[in-house]
């Protein structure tokens, strides 16, 4: 049976939130070997909110994904591609934000330190 997209996202949504949880206490332990699944799931996330046009927690998930990713490219560079893709997803979104009439607040410390990393 073919459910309408809302019921799809809202069904993936809660899925996807407890995988997360489950990773997140694992990496809690672990993070070596789990912060890249939590950084995966917060990335998958962020896509979700982005494609159903919640563009603060999109802007949110992207920014706490590309955090881990950014730990994660000190010690192993083949991560540095994943950040990248992390900072241009944030990059559109803080775009789409200042031609739609401002940053969310929730979002402005995340945008400042976004501003910053783009200056260098």
């Amino acid at each position: 049976t073919f459910l309408p997209f809302k019921v799809q996202s809202a069904d993936y949504q809660y899925l996807k939130h407890s995988v997360l949880e489950i990773y997140q206490r694992l990496a809690a332990s672990y993070p070596e070997a789990y912060e890249p699944d939590v950084a995966m799931v917060k990335y998958n996330l962020a896509n979700l909110f982005y494609n159903t046009q919640r563009y603060t927690k999109a802007f949110l998930s992207y920014n706490e994904a590309m955090n881990i990713y950014e730990r994660m490219a000190q010690s192993d560079s083949s991560i540095q591609k994943k950040y990248n893709e992390m900072l241009d997803s944030l990059r559109k979104l803080y775009k789409y934000f200042k031609e739609s009439g401002g940053v969310p607040p929730e979002c402005e410390a995340e945008v400042e330190k976004i501003k910053q990393i783009l200056e260098e």
